[in-house]
């Protein structure tokens, strides 16, 4: 593997410090997608249906080629392009750069991208779009920081008599060859495919279409944490009642088939990210101790609730204090309807407020409110 240190440069999105890391090569790459595309064929048909597979992105885009993309100075990924092979691209340009690099301008003539991401900007996404370069020295977008996810499809950009079409691609800042390692590769499959799995089992849980449940219902799907012992389980079945009269749909964690391979605090993460919000029972010691900091950590918007008069961890409290999307509330037997009203009604103020400062900043997203 090659060591390179990251340098301040035009194209080099890196922050200027010497950090040295060592990048994937070709090789790595390659084994990279071989394994990537491997888990997930074989998670899928362990764990989706046969009937939903259909419904997958990705599972339709398998028989295409697929190309990956590696800068020697600023990020890697990939793109679903051409005949059914594998090749890899390289080069010094920067990897949002390079699957334009036949457009009409070389790199040392582009002076600025018609979107700029934020720094370590994460799950942006691009699709339905057309963009119209206007003839002048621009690339389409550009991305900023180790961290930078970029997905793109059903994508479009012109400039003079230059087009070029993306079907599906996924760009990322970070180049290493950690971030691109055979283990990394499996374990971003099965987080896919178990995230297809969550949407598809509340889908059926719910006695929903799949796609009415993704476009209608999915904004409504919340995570319940918290202690499963008898006692703790009654108060979870408490709140989930209480969720339900305001139209949620939730799940409990124990409810969601465990993947070979996915520890406990993994699987509550990526459960979180696929919920509206999670509502967490802090009201006595169990693995919440755990999960809060977690989806803390991947800033997942909370409600936690205690019992009033309980004790769980000093760990667990105080969060809502530095955080708009964490909401904390005591409740008992007698107040818990109005209690989750209140923590719901103040957790969809702050969510919509996030929307609208995203929106703001971000004016060709759609963020939901």
């Amino acid at each position: 593997m090659r060591r390179a240190t990251d340098v301040d440069g035009r194209w080099s999105g890196a922050p200027g410090d010497g950090t040295t890391v060592t990048i994937v090569n070709s090789d790595g790459l390659l084994r990279y997608l071989d394994g990537f595309h491997s888990q997930f064929t074989r998670s899928v048909e362990r764990h989706v249906p046969q009937n939903y597979r259909q419904h997958l992105e990705r599972s339709r885009l398998l028989g295409i080629g697929v190309i990956g993309y590696i800068s020697t100075t600023y990020g890697a990924g990939f793109e679903y392009r051409g005949r059914r092979s594998t090749r890899i691209i390289e080069g010094p340009e920067a990897v949002f750069f390079l699957p334009f690099r036949d457009n009409p301008f070389p790199a040392a003539a582009i002076r600025m991208p018609m979107f700029q991401g934020a720094e370590d900007a994460s799950n942006v996404r691009f699709s339905g779009l057309t963009l119209d370069g206007n003839g002048q020295a621009v690339v389409p977008f550009s991305m900023s920081g180790s961290k930078a996810e970029l997905t793109v499809s059903d994508f479009r950009f012109q400039n003079r008599r230059y087009q070029r079409v993306v079907q599906h691609m996924e760009l990322f800042g970070d180049n290493s060859a950690e971030r691109w390692s055979p283990a990394r590769a499996v374990e971003a499959a099965m987080d896919e495919v178990f995230s297809a799995y969550v949407h598809i089992r509340e889908a059926e849980q719910w006695h929903l279409d799949l796609g009415q449940y993704v476009s209608q219902h999915r904004d409504r799907h919340v995570l319940l944490l918290g202690s499963f012992d008898g006692e703790g389980r009654r108060r979870l079945t408490s709140i989930r009642d209480a969720l339900s009269g305001l139209g949620y749909l939730s799940t409990l964690l124990d409810e969601v088939e465990e993947f070979s391979g996915m520890d406990l605090l993994r699987k509550a993460r990526l459960v979180a990210d696929l919920s509206r919000f999670s509502v967490v029972d802090d009201s006595a010691p169990a693995g919440q101790i755990g999960e809060i900091p977690e989806l803390i950590a991947g800033r997942c918007p909370l409600v936690i609730l205690r019992l009033a008069g309980s004790s769980s961890s000093y760990v667990t409290r105080g969060l809502g204090a530095t955080s708009k999307i964490v909401v904390e509330r005591s409740y008992d037997a007698t107040t818990l309807d109005s209690v989750m009203r209140d923590a719901v009604e103040r957790m969809e103020s702050s969510l919509g407020a996030v929307a609208d400062e995203q929106s703001s900043t971000y004016p060709w997203r759609s963020f939901p409110k």
